[in-house]
């Protein structure tokens, strides 16, 4: 009984995992490029009004240093098609929404830019602007 149980518990989470569309390598590049481009972009006219933020990219990472608050870090995984957001409070795993146009939370399906300017707007001096 136990035996029948876990699995039914197990295929119940399975079931209800979110259908996560793999795009092409291409494609993912090309999106993590807009992405991360759009979020320095919004960081450095948030530096106008805060001086404690820093920037520091490449191609496929960005990390953002604020100080006294700590560092929002993201980074890809090319192979996975992922974008992990380590802020100074959590670690999220998104994914590229092809059809919403979205960065995607692979668990509760929250989107990152909505997420990144509610949370940001809290210790910063005015919001994101995307």
């Amino acid at each position: 009984m136990f035996y029948l149980r876990n699995n039914l518990i197990l295929f119940y989470r399975f079931a209800n995992q979110p259908k996560i569309a793999f795009i092409s390598q291409e494609q993912f590049l090309g999106e993590i490029g807009y992405v991360l481009h759009k979020i320095e972009q919004s960081f450095n006219k948030l530096r106008e009004y805060e001086n404690r933020i820093e920037i520091k990219t490449d191609a496929l990472n960005l990390c953002v240093a604020v100080k006294d608050l700590g560092e929002y870090n993201f980074t890809t995984n090319v192979k996975e098609r992922r974008l992990y957001l380590q802020t100074p409070f959590n670690l999220f795993q998104y994914y590229y929404d092809e059809q919403a146009d979205q960065w995607r939370n692979v668990k509760d399906q929250h989107n990152m830019i909505e997420n990144l300017t509610r949370e940001t707007g809290k210790y910063l001096k005015g919001y994101l602007e995307f």
